[in-house]
């Protein structure tokens, strides 16, 4: 390994040498080629000893400058490895649930300010990524052994800091409550959901914070459903009974409002505001590209593009 880091550090200070040795032999030439040439490698100043298989390429313009070009071509293939070498490409995987409006199919592309923010990410570090749709439960069990490097999205709760390397926050949204459109309910405390029945998707942070508004509203009852849609669709077949609310996050329940038409439902009031993060897995992975990575993130929140990003779904992204 070290006869090979040492060959390696030679040939590269040999193609060094030779960027800045074409650079001078050029510029000295007479022809126009020739300065048009010195202009163009002016910013790759790579320099004295230059060989290939210990045949000199020195001798300049007056071998003439066919030969001096073919041997500056040989050499520059030669050299042409070397970034491969310098800095092995990054790899990182990342799974998600469908997730619309954050993150999800269209028309066999994904999209959504999630899908956004990790490619910008991985190209701001030089790394090869790839994002995959799961069942939430599949895709939250391959990111806690280690299958993925990252979860798309997630809330940031003690629960979740003990799997993952949370991120930065990325996305504001909230929390609502809907109910039929015949209800009453406006802005409900947990008092006036007594004796309700509050469904949500779960296991899920959703889930989490349904089963504490269940808890603190006296004598209602908690039903977690395998998705979202089967929430709401139940909620308009009154299969909960005339008192019974579905909570959601506010975006989603606007896209799904959206795609479905109002659907006999209608949103009701805000239970608590939240921001959502991608979970680096903490069974898999080097640690420098999980750092590169969530570094990366970081800057692209000061230097607003995560708003931008955002903005463009109609979401609220972090600002600087």
């Amino acid at each position: 390994m070290i006869v090979k880091q040492q060959n390696w550090l030679l040939h590269t200070m040999a193609c060094g040498e030779l960027s800045q040795a074409m650079h001078q032999q050029m510029a000295r030439s007479g022809n126009s080629w020739g300065r048009y040439a010195a202009a163009s490698v002016a910013h790759y100043r790579p320099a004295p000893y230059i060989a290939i298989n210990n045949q000199s390429i020195g001798g300049g313009m007056a071998a003439g400058p066919l030969a001096w070009y073919a041997r500056w071509a040989a050499m520059a293939a030669a050299c042409a490895w070397l970034p491969a070498l310098a800095a092995p490409p990054l790899h990182l995987r990342f799974v998600a649930q469908p997730w619309p409006p954050f993150i999800y199919s269209d028309q066999g592309k994904l999209a959504g300010p999630f899908t956004d923010f990790v490619h910008a990410a991985c190209a701001a570090i030089q790394a090869q990524c790839t994002i995959e749709l799961f069942p939430w439960r599949r895709a939250l069990q391959m990111a806690m052994e280690g299958e993925a490097d990252g979860l798309l999205a997630i809330l940031d709760t003690p629960e979740r800091r003990q799997l993952f390397h949370v991120s930065p926050g990325l996305i504001h949204t909230a929390y609502v409550l809907y109910a039929r459109q015949d209800s009453a309910l406006h802005d409900p405390t947990p008092a006036m959901l007594a004796g309700y029945t509050v469904a949500a998707f779960g296991p899920s942070g959703t889930a989490t914070v349904a089963a504490r508004l269940a808890s603190s509203a006296p004598n209602a009852q908690l039903k977690i459903e395998i998705d979202n849609e089967t929430a709401l669709r139940k909620l308009r077949m009154g299969r909960y009974g005339d008192q019974a609310v579905v909570l959601i996050n506010e975006d989603l329940g606007i896209w799904l409002m959206q795609k479905e038409g109002d659907a006999g439902l209608r949103q009701v009031g805000e239970v608590q505001k939240i921001t959502y993060h991608i979970g680096m897995s903490r069974k898999r992975g080097a640690q420098e590209a999980r750092t590169r990575f969530l570094a990366a993130l970081d800057a692209m929140i000061h230097s607003g593009a995560v708003r931008d990003m955002a903005a463009r779904y109609g979401m609220r992204g972090v600002s600087p």
